[in-house]
């Protein structure tokens, strides 16, 4: 079982999002689109497809909001120059396989509903587990379930491709037995100190983000 079936989304976390999607441009040859706003936590987005139900999310603080910064997830902070801060699993059922993860130890928070306007002026919503939880340094993913709404990948701008995901981390066996217990494959690597790394085909080439 591939784990790139189950990657929902990876995470870049910036500070800039303007200046972000410039810089994603130059390095991909895609220009990501705005996304939203997440009135919850203060921030806003722009995204790129990466398959048909993948995408890759630019994420910073939303300048039309005042929310405080430690009201928002270290999955989506990030400081200067975006980098790659998480990732999210799409899994159905959250509620069930967050029964499974608390008896492996690994409780991922309560299960959340979350949306954001379009640009459209539509709404998208969805399901996920806390983000707030962050589970071995972010090696575990967060849990999403899109419900009814399409999925964001089908409508982003494409021309990229997810190719790999590099997941290491010093509790390889836990962080394993953790994704087992969420359905997902047993792919973490062992190492000195966490990495999450993705490799993508552009029309830029290979590229890969950490």
């Amino acid at each position: 079982m591939s784990l790139l079936q189950h990657v929902d989304h990876l995470v870049l976390a910036g500070d800039d999002l303007q200046a972000g999607i410039e810089a994603l441009h130059r390095l991909l040859g895609v220009r990501p689109v705005m996304g939203g706003r997440h009135p919850n936590w203060g921030t806003w987005n722009a995204i790129i497809s990466l398959g048909p139900r993948t995408y890759l999310e630019l994420i910073a603080p939303d300048p039309e909001s005042d929310l405080s910064a430690d009201l928002r997830p270290e999955i989506f902070s990030g400081a200067g120059e975006f980098r790659l801060t998480g990732w999210l699993a799409n899994v159905r059922a959250p509620v069930q396989v967050r029964q499974r993860m608390i008896e492996q130890g690994a409780d991922p928070g309560e299960i959340l509903t979350g949306s954001r306007d379009l640009p459209d002026g539509g709404l998208l919503e969805w399901s996920l587990s806390d983000p707030m939880t962050c589970i071995l340094d972010g090696i575990v993913p967060v849990m999403i379930d899109w419900g009814d709404s399409p999925h964001p990948a089908v409508t982003a701008p494409a021309g990229c491709r997810l190719q790999d995901v590099e997941l290491r981390h010093p509790q390889d066996s836990e962080a394993n037995a953790i994704l087992l217990s969420m359905g997902l494959p047993a792919v973490v690597a062992p190492g000195p100190e966490p990495v999450l790394k993705a490799v993508l085909q552009t029309p830029r080439g290979q590229v890969t983000l950490d």
